[in-house]
């Protein structure tokens, strides 16, 4: 593989911060052409769009060619005579000295002094200019021949002197017959020399591309390897593509800029974009303003129309907040055009990205600036623009009174739109900024409320808003509706349930003419997290709130209070949820319409999966149509496929899974409930793959998680797996006591008997045999009445574990096997398979011949879910007692060459961490000998001499 000699891009001789990223298809054509030579490959497309990247990266990849000869004219102030092409030659003095040259070679000795140790001896004089330059381009195209498999990369050739063209278009009439020639232009300065020069080539294989830029996606990959975060959310995402409009230099500038600000922050696995001005990259500034410069005054009054009005616009539009006439505005466009300041977006110019807008934005003086944002306000108001386009224009011109009439305008057309996160934005702005009275400011807030419940826009400085509206409504229920939207919200962004508390109690008092809010507020008030609070106050709130319904006007609100009482109460195991779920599905006729409709369905569906209901849950979640999820806005739509996500774990439905559940990831970061839900599910997959380091820093932010407390049994029951494994069962035992004691104390006993038997399980392994039968027993007692599907497993499960660690072998195996039945009847074939391996490891114990049946079904389960963890423990218990446990993989050994495998990956990361061999052996089910073998096998891939070198490399602090 050739090493690569030039320059290394756009973002500098200090080379590229982000891999290459993005440029598939265009990777396979270039690589594609290169490999049947003589080929000629022709790279166009704007500057920072990647051709520097396209091209290393397809030279670079083993087997494309042996050497590279790599030149550019982009960095020399005056283009000099063959300059790339002795840019590119000079690294070649070695192997050169190794040929045999031809005696015409001799003609580049005064073009490469450097060389002349290795180039014949120059033929002298020629008779003529043409003569001597004909020699240079035979001689070139001798020594680049004699270099036989051969790629020749010249780049920026639009900036290229008149030999180095000539010797473009002498190589690809004529090219010697290992030759790969590729030419590298901008095509956004009008300068296109190529056409004719190779017009006559006779490359055998000939490709022309033009790179565009970056889609979302790749733009979301580029973002991501520069920030070192696994998942970059959908809206950031679209945020950087938007603002740079996909081209990669500008969006590797932009990513820095905002991290400088501390406008993108994050951590390893995510980041988030912070609302805030930022400033223009500089490199990105100085580009557009040089060339902005270049222009005539009217051309630059046209640009400087379009910077004021952002977006691109129509030739008229600009004309008249311009003051000048259309065929004026228009050869100015056709000169910005030509100047590469402005772009086409259809019929519309305007700028490449807004980036390049803002920056010219900036460079207008401050008066001129206010003048023509005046005047961009009063044409697109007289020509009937939507008011959120007209507003930032009164903003900037300092009309306040006029901007905080288009603001109301706009929020009040976004919430009829459903856009409700944008409304709250705007009202939130207007009661910042706005002259408003006081009781006109109160309303807004009412309004601000609404909009920011609905779309979960929440912070201190709205609640502080909120808050401040609470002492000026003078309409007593404006003020409950204030309590109740700050109580909803602040379960979002606090951990102060007393105050959420408070606020619903105050929303009751106050909303006695609102039936359908004030019983919204006893829900809230029925919440089972408050301290202190009893399981029978959080019944007696919920049951009051279901008396209210019937105030409530029937449809959607009455179904809204039904789901949002039946969802706590069918994680109480109080059978009166069931009640309400058929009052829901004969008033929806069993399909949910709008969004409470469909908050409604997603809630009880979300507790009944946790809880074990999981047939209930598929079907309540299946009635949700998609359009009905989509148009319920973007939180209920996430807390759609975070259910049906949940479901399929607890049933072992995990093809696919993994991808869904990083998806959500991606997209859940303003959304605490589907958050911590995608943490406790991608850290419980993790678990069964045998990702334990994943796992571990996934499963312990979902289970600290105060307000999931229904969700919680789910991770805290791996988790406590995990830690024993990892021989800290006092840590588990602690963990799962605190889980079945909050359970018990909150009554949300439903899901948390999914904890039961893994914490039994610790509690043997620490000698508290007779806390854990004192806890079954009490347990038990608890349960009497309660609807709990999952309590017949669960109890079975744990009982045998006694049994087993009593060595009642044959016995604990009976009462495994009911408990294997049990998980089975509600879909859960993970516990199924788990109490199948734990009873034949019994019958293994008492000699039993129907071990081996049990452990090959465990095993069998664990192959289908891809549960290689469990797997690979089960299969050590049946190879120690002699059965067969063939290996997941049967297609012969795979080759990963110089990169680490899975395997090898998984114990350098636990290596890296700090873990001894013996541990990492008792974790993945190895032994240590094989532990050692991989991480040897991992420190010489990646060059690491020490275990703390081996951390370094893989980025573990």
């Amino acid at each position: 593989m050739p090493t690569w000699s030039g320059p290394d891009g756009a973002s500098g001789p200090g080379g590229p911060r982000a891999p290459f990223v993005g440029r598939d298809e265009e990777m396979s054509v270039l690589v594609g052409a290169l490999t049947r030579r003589p080929a000629l490959v022709v790279v166009s497309g704007e500057a920072g769009i990647g051709k520097t990247r396209l091209v290393r990266a397809a030279v670079t990849t083993p087997g494309v060619c042996r050497h590279a000869v790599v030149g550019s004219s982009r960095w020399a102030r005056v283009p000099v005579p063959l300059g790339p092409l002795v840019e590119g030659l000079r690294h070649h003095a070695a192997t050169l000295a190794t040929l045999a040259l031809p005696a015409v070679a001799g003609a580049l000795r005064p073009w490469l002094p450097e060389l002349c140790d290795v180039l014949p001896p120059d033929a002298g004089p020629p008779g003529d200019v043409d003569t001597a330059r004909h020699r240079v381009l035979r001689a070139v195209r001798e020594v680049v021949g004699a270099l036989g498999d051969v790629v020749v990369v010249l780049e920026d050739v639009d900036r290229a002197d008149d030999l180095t063209l000539e010797l473009v278009g002498y190589l690809a009439a004529d090219p010697p017959p290992g030759l790969g020639l590729v030419v590298t232009f901008r095509d956004d300065e009008q300068r296109t020399p190529l056409p004719d020069l190779i017009a006559h080539a006779r490359a055998v294989h000939r490709a022309t591309l033009r790179l565009g830029p970056l889609s979302v996606d790749g733009t979301r990959q580029l973002a991501a390897s520069l920030t070192d975060a696994e998942l970059l959310p959908d809206d950031v995402a679209e945020g950087l593509h938007e603002r740079s409009g996909g081209v990669p230099l500008v969006v590797e500038e932009l990513v820095g800029a905002l991290a400088d600000q501390g406008l993108l922050v994050g951590d390893d696995e995510t980041v988030a974009l912070r609302p805030g001005p930022s400033t223009v990259p500089e490199v990105v500034r100085e580009a557009v303003l040089a060339r902005a410069r270049a222009l005539s005054p009217q051309a630059r009054r046209i640009v400087d129309v379009a910077a004021v009005l952002h977006r691109p616009t129509t030739v008229d539009v600009l004309a008249a907040c311009a003051s000048t006439t259309e065929e004026s505005a228009l050869e100015a466009i056709e000169e910005a055009l030509r100047a590469g300041v402005l772009v086409e977006h259809g019929a519309e110019p305007g700028f490449r990205h807004p980036l390049a807008a803002e920056a010219v934005h900036d460079a207008v003086p401050r008066l001129r600036r206010i003048r023509l944002h005046a005047r961009a306000a009063d044409v697109l108001e007289r020509l009937g623009a939507e008011p959120a386009r007209v507003a930032p224009h009164r903003w900037h011109a300092g009309q306040l009174d006029a901007w905080a009439v288009a603001v109301e305008r706009a929020a009040q057309e976004a919430v009829e739109r459903g856009d409700d996160g944008r409304a709250a934005r705007l009202l939130e702005d207007l009661l910042r900024h706005g002259p408003l009275p006081d009781d006109r400011w109160a309303e807004t807030a009412v309004r601000l409320g609404r909009a920011a419940v609905r779309s979960i826009h929440t912070g201190p400085e709205v609640l502080d808003l909120l808050e401040r509206a609470t002492g000026l409504a003078g309409d007593r229920s404006d003020r409950g509706e204030l309590h109740l939207a700050i109580a909803l919200l602040r379960s979002q962004v606090d951990r102060d349930p007393q105050s959420r508390r408070e606020h619903y109690l105050r929303a009751v008092d106050d909303l006695g003419d609102r039936p359908d809010l004030q019983a919204w507020a006893m829900v809230g008030l029925g919440e089972p997290t408050y301290p202190g609070r009893r399981p029978d106050e959080t019944r007696r709130w919920l049951h009051r709130s279901l008396a209210a319904v019937p105030a409530v006007a029937a449809g959607p609100d009455r179904v809204f209070l039904w789901g949002k009482a039946a969802m706590v109460l069918v994680a109480m195991g109080d059978p009166a949820w069931r009640a309400r779920v058929d009052d829901m599905v004969g008033t929806t006729g069993g399909v949910p319409a709008g969004r409470r409709e469909t908050s409604a369905f997603e809630s009880v569906a979300a507790d009944a999966a946790y809880s074990g209901h999981h047939d209930l849950a598929r079907d309540l979640i299946g009635a949700v149509p998609d359009a009905a999820a989509s148009e319920a806005g973007p939180g209920i739509a996430l807390r759609v496929r975070r259910t049906a996500a949940a479901i399929d774990y607890c049933t072992g439905r995990w093809d696919g899974l993994d991808r869904r559940l990083l998806v959500l990831a991606r997209n859940a970061g303003a959304y605490p409930s589907v958050r911590v839900a995608t943490d406790a599910l991608r850290g419980s997959l993790a678990l069964a793959r045998g990702d334990l380091v994943r796992a571990e820093r996934l499963l312990e932010r979902a289970v600290r998680e105060r307000d999931a407390a229904d969700l919680r049994p789910i991770p805290a029951g791996a988790l406590i797996r995990l830690l024993a494994a990892r021989d800290r069962p006092a840590d588990a035992f602690d963990l799962g006591r605190r889980v079945l004691d909050h359970a018990r104390g909150s009554g949300l006993l439903a899901p948390a008997v999914r904890v039961l038997p893994f914490w039994v399980g610790t509690a043997l392994r620490v000698g508290e045999a007779d806390a854990a039968a004192a806890v079954v027993g009490d347990l038990a007692r608890d349960l009497v009445g309660l609807d709990v599907p999952l309590a017949r497993a669960a109890e079975r499960h744990a009982t045998g574990l006694v049994e087993r660690g009593a060595r009642e072998w044959e016995r604990a195996a009976a009462t495994l096997l009911e408990a294997a039945t049990a998980y089975d009847r509600r879909g859960c074939r993970y516990e199924a398979a788990m109490t199948r391996e734990l009873a034949g490891g019994c019958l293994l114990d008492a000699g039993d011949p129907g071990a081996p049946a049990l452990l090959t079904a465990a095993l069998d389960t664990y192959r289908t879910l891809g549960a290689t963890w469990d797997e690979a423990r089960a299969a050590r218990t049946a190879r120690s007692a002699g059965i067969a446990a063939p290996a997941r993989h049967r297609g012969g050994r795979r080759g990963y060459g110089e990169e680490l495998s899975p395997r090898e990956q998984e114990v350098a990361a636990l290596a890296a961490v700090g873990r001894t061999d013996r541990e990492i052996a008792r974790e993945l089910h190895l032994s240590p000998r094989t532990v050692e073998k991989h991480v040897a096998a991992a420190r010489r891939k990646l060059g690491a001499a020490t275990r703390s070198a081996l951390a370094h490399r893989l980025g573990v602090r």
